[in-house]
C-alpha cells in the first residue's frame, strides 16, 4: 500500500510539472511567432501558383511596396531567405505579382504584368540559369498580346501539358478583359492571343469574367470562373469547365467547345453555384482535383442584405455538384482611414479561402477574429459534422490575409504562405509581409555584437513603431521611466542618431518635466533619463524640472510613517521604489558634486532597507503587506519584478557613486553581492526567473520583467568586475537566451507580467515598457563587455 502511494505521489508530481510546462509550451500561435519569406511582399489571387516546392525548397514569387516584382526562395530547414528583383518599380499594386512554373528540368520560370497597364502594356517572363536556384535569371523577356481592347493584360497562369510535348499555355485577362491564352511550344515564339471565355449574349460585350485554372500537368487544365466582378453583377456565378483531349468540356465531359479556339458562354458550361436563387452574389478563390481528377472549387459570397461574406467549398462527386458552407467570414479586411460608414469600393475583399493541392479536402481561410483576420485550417469529413478545425494563427496583433497552399509539398513540410497587414487601405497603399507557418527560428542570443544589435535594434524599432499608434507607451510615469533608461542605454551604445532624436523629441514634449506627484518615487523615475541626456548634452532645461522636484522634496521631507500598512506614506514604502527614486538623487550628487543628494537618498534608502529586507533570505518583501504572508504552500512571498526593481535600482546607484566613495559605497555593493548570491540560486534552467521566486510552480510560466532586470543586474557586475565571472557568466548567459527568446520576429517582448504588486500569471501576448527597456540595458551591457575583451 505504501508503495503504491509513493507511486501516485510521483505521478502526480510528474503530471504537475508537465502541466506547468504546458502552460505556456502549448501558448497560442500568435503571427507574429511565423517566420517571414519577406518582410515587404503582397500578392492577389488571381495569378498562380504563387510558390512551389522544388528539391524541398519553395521558390515564389511577389510585388513590393514599391511596386518591384521579386523572386524568392526560402529553405525551411533552415529558415534561409533569398530574394531577386525581377523588376524594379514596374506596379504599385498588389494584382501585379508573379507567378511561377518549374520547367522539366528543374529550372523555374516567373511571368508577371501590370495591374493598371495600357494598350501596349506586355506580359513579362524569365527563367532562372541554373535549377532550384534564383541568383541568376535569363535576360527578362516580353510578350505584348496583339487583340482589340485598350486594357492592360494581367493576372498570369501557366500550365505545361507533358501529354502535348511540354506545349505551355499562358492564360491572362486580356485587352478586352476577358479570359485569354496564349501558347508556346518552346517558350520563346507565342501564339496569337484567343479569348477563352466570353459574356452571355444577353449582357453584351460589357463584363469582366474572372478566372481560376489549375492542371494535372499532363493533359487536363481545370478551369472555374464568373461571369463579372461580383460589384458589377448582382447574380455573379460560379462555373466549371476543364480542357481534355484538346477540347472544353464540362465535369461529366460532355463537350461545350471542339476546341479552346472557340470561346465559351457560362451558359454552355457548368454552372457550380447560382446566385440568382440566392441574390448571394460570388468570387471564386480557387480551383484543384482531388486523386480521381474531380474538380474541388472554393468561392465566397456576398449578401446584399448586410454585406457579409461566407467561404464555400464545393466538389464534383462524379454525378453532380454539392455545395458546402466553410464558416461565415465577416466583411472586407482593408483598413480605410476614411469614416466606415462611407461605403467600401473594393467591399468584396475576403480574408481569403484556398485549397490545399495536394489533398483538396483541406482549405484555409482567413476571417476575423475578435476584429483580427486570423488563418485556420479546415478539413472536410463529410456527413452531419462536414468539417474540422484547427487554428493556425490565433490573438495576433495584425491581419493576415490571403492564404496560400505551396505546391508540391510534402507530408510535415509547411506549405501556408500569407499576407500579413502592417496597412491595407487599398491594393495600391499596403504594406504587407508575407509569413509562413513555420515558426521562427527567432533571434540569436550569441554574444557577439552583431547578433546582441540584432535583436536589441528590433526591440527599440517596435518601441518606435509602437509609439506612432499607442501614444501612451511613452509617458512620464514610471513604466516609461524603465523604459527610458533602456531606450537610452541602447542609444548611447550604438551611437544611433536616430534613437537619441526619438528620446529627445518625446522627452522636449514633456518640456522635460516629471510626473505630477511631488513625493512618490514613482513620478520621478523618468528623470533617470532626463540627468543622463543632461550628461551627454549639457542642456540646462534637461537637469532643472529634475532637480527642482528633489530640491522640494529635500526641502520639505515627507512624514516618519513608512509602513503602508498604518496608514499613508509619502516615504518609499515599496521595495519597487528603491528603483524609482534613489538612482534619480545619485545621479544628482554625480553631476553636481553636492553631497546632499547622497545623503538625503541613503537615509531613505536604509529605512526601506530595515523595512523590508529578509536578512535570512536576501530578498525584499514588496511592501509590508507581505511580512507575515505566505502562499499556499506555507512559503514566503517575494516578488520576482519587486526584486529586480531593488537590484536594478542598485546597480543604477553603484554606477553614478564614484569608485573610491568610502561612506555609501560598501554599503550597496555588499547589499549587491549579497542579494546576487541569492538569485542565482533561483534562476530556472530555462533562464527565466518565475513571477514567485521562492515558490516556482505557482505560477510557471517564463516572466521577462524580472529575468530581465536580474540580467541586467548580473551582468554589470561581471562586466565591472564586482562578481566572479566564472561563476555569474553562466547565469547572464541563461537569462540572456531567455529574454531573446521571448522577443517575436516584430521585436516585442512577450511574456510580461501585467502592472501589479506581487507574483501573479504571465501571458505569452503581454507587453509593457520595463520589459523593453530591462532586456535593452541588458544588451547595453553585454555590448560594452564586448568591447572590454
Amino acid at each position: 500500500m505504501k508503495n503504491l502511494v509513493g507511486i501516485i505521489l510521483l505521478i502526480l508530481i510528474f503530471c504537475q510539472g508537465n502541466l506547468c510546462a504546458q502552460q505556456y509550451d502549448e501558448a497560442p500561435s500568435y503571427a507574429e511567432d511565423y517566420a517571414f519569406v519577406t518582410q515587404d511582399g503582397a500578392w492577389c489571387w488571381f495569378s498562380d501558383p504563387r510558390a512551389v516546392y522544388v528539391e524541398n525548397k519553395i521558390i515564389g514569387g511577389f510585388v513590393d511596396k514599391q511596386g518591384s516584382i521579386w523572386a524568392f526562395s526560402y529553405d525551411p530547414v533552415n529558415q534561409q531567405k533569398k530574394q531577386y528583383k525581377l523588376k524594379d518599380q514596374l506596379d504599385y499594386d498588389d494584382h501585379a505579382n508573379p507567378s511561377v512554373m518549374i520547367l522539366p528540368d528543374k529550372r523555374i520560370m516567373i511571368f508577371f504584368s501590370a495591374h493598371g497597364g495600357t494598350t501596349n502594356s506586355p506580359i513579362y517572363y524569365a527563367t532562372t540559369e541554373k535549377p532550384v536556384d534564383i541568383s541568376s535569371w535569363s535576360k527578362l523577356d516580353s510578350i505584348v498580346p496583339k487583340m482589340p481592347g485598350n486594357l492592360g493584360v494581367c493576372y498570369t497562369n501557366a500550365a505545361m501539358l507533358s501529354g502535348e510535348n511540354n506545349r505551355t499555355y499562358l492564360f491572362f485577362r486580356g485587352r478586352n478583359f476577358k479570359p485569354t491564352f496564349i501558347a508556346s511550344d518552346d517558350l520563346k515564339n507565342w501564339s496569337a492571343p484567343v479569348t477563352i471565355v466570353v459574356n452571355d449574349s444577353i449582357y453584351g460585350e460589357s463584363g469582366r469574367p474572372y478566372m481560376k485554372m489549375t492542371t494535372n500537368h499532363k493533359d487536363k487544365i481545370f478551369f472555374a470562373f464568373t461571369d463579372a466582378h461580383p460589384r458589377d453583377r448582382a447574380t455573379n456565378s460560379i462555373y466549371f469547365m476543364m480542357y481534355k483531349d484538346g477540347k472544353l468540356c464540362k465535369a461529366n465531359g460532355d463537350v461545350v467547345s471542339e476546341s479552346m479556339e472557340h470561346a465559351v458562354m457560362p451558359s454552355q458550361v457548368d454552372k457550380v453555384y447560382d446566385a440568382t436563387k440566392t441574390f448571394d452574389k460570388a468570387w471564386i478563390w480557387d480551383i484543384a482535383f482531388d486523386k480521381d481528377e474531380n474538380p474541388v472549387l472554393v468561392y465566397a459570397r456576398f449578401s446584399d442584405r448586410d454585406n457579409s461574406h461566407s467561404y464555400w467549398y464545393a466538389r464534383w462527386t462524379g454525378s453532380e455538384w454539392e455545395n458546402h458552407l466553410i464558416t461565415k467570414a465577416g466583411q472586407w479586411f482593408q483598413r480605410s482611414n476614411y469614416v466606415k460608414e462611407k461605403p467600401e469600393y473594393e467591399c468584396n475583399y475576403s480574408g481569403g479561402v484556398y485549397l490545399d493541392h495536394e489533398n483538396p479536402s483541406i482549405v484555409y481561410t482567413s476571417r476575423p477574429i475578435n476584429n483580427v483576420f486570423e488563418i485556420e485550417r479546415w478539413i472536410f469529413v463529410g456527413g452531419k459534422e462536414k468539417w474540422k478545425t484547427e487554428t493556425v494563427t490565433s490573438e495576433s496583433s495584425r491581419d493576415n490575409v490571403r492564404p496560400f497552399v505551396v505546391r508540391n509539398h510534402k507530408g510535415g513540410q509547411p506549405d501556408v504562405l500569407w499576407m500579413y497587414n502592417y496597412e491595407y487601405p487599398g491594393f495600391r497603399a499596403y504594406n504587407s509581409a508575407i509569413r509562413i507557418n513555420q515558426k521562427a527560428k527567432g533571434f540569436s542570443s550569441e554574444l557577439n555584437k552583431e547578433a546582441i544589435s540584432q535583436v536589441a535594434n528590433a526591440v527599440f524599432d517596435w518601441q518606435m513603431k509602437d509609439y506612432k499608434v499607442n501614444r501612451n507607451s511613452c509617458n512620464q510615469g514610471w513604466v516609461s521611466g524603465v523604459l527610458y533608461n533602456g531606450l537610452f542605454d541602447w542609444a548611447d551604445c550604438s551611437n544611433n542618431k536616430g534613437y537619441i532624436d526619438f528620446l529627445n523629441k518625446i522627452f522636449s514634449g514633456f518640456s522635460w518635466q516629471v510626473g505630477n506627484r511631488m513625493y512618490h518615487g514613482d513620478d520621478l523615475c523618468v528623470g533617470q533619463a532626463y540627468l543622463d541626456m543632461y550628461a551627454k548634452f549639457k542642456k540646462e532645461n534637461m537637469l532643472v524640472p529634475t532637480k527642482a522636484r528633489v530640491d522640494w522634496v529635500m526641502a520639505n521631507p515627507p512624514a516618519e510613517n513608512i509602513d503602508v500598512t498604518k496608514g499613508h506614506s509619502d516615504r518609499w514604502w515599496w521595495c519597487d521604489a528603491l528603483y524609482m527614486a534613489p538612482p534619480v538623487y545619485a545621479r544628482l550628487y554625480t553631476l553636481t558634486g553636492n553631497k546632499k543628494y547622497m545623503k538625503f537618498a541613503h537615509k531613505e534608502f536604509l529605512a526601506t532597507y530595515d523595512h523590508l529586507y529578509d536578512k535570512e533570505e536576501h530578498l525584499f518583501y514588496r511592501d509590508a503587506r507581505y511580512l507575515d504572508t505566505k502562499d499556499e504552500n506555507g512559503t514566503k512571498v517575494f516578488w520576482s519584478r519587486g526584486n529586480g526593481w531593488v537590484i536594478a535600482g542598485l546597480v543604477e546607484v553603484l554606477k553614478n557613486l564614484p569608485e573610491e566613495d568610502k561612506k555609501y559605497r560598501p554599503f550597496y555593493l555588499q547589499l549587491y553581492r549579497e542579494m546576487c548570491e541569492k538569485l542565482i540560486e533561483l534562476q530556472g534552467e530555462d533562464g527565466y526567473w518565475r513571477s514567485s521566486l521562492l515558490n516556482k510552480e505557482t505560477f510557471p510560466m517564463p516572466e521577462t520583467s524580472g529575468t530581465g532586470l536580474f540580467t541586467y543586474a548580473l551582468a554589470y557586475g561581471v562586466n565591472q568586475g564586482h562578481l566572479p565571472k566564472d561563476k555569474y557568466m553562466p547565469a547572464v548567459e541563461k537569462g540572456w537566451n531567455a529574454l531573446v527568446k521571448a522577443v517575436n520576429t516584430e521585436g516585442k517582448i512577450g511574456w510580461v507580467q501585467m502592472v501589479a504588486d506581487k507574483p501573479g500569471k504571465v501571458e505569452k501576448k503581454s507587453v509593457r515598457g520595463y520589459s523593453v527597456g530591462s532586456l535593452l540595458m541588458t544588451a547595453a551591457e553585454l555590448y560594452e563587455f564586448l568591447e572590454k575583451k
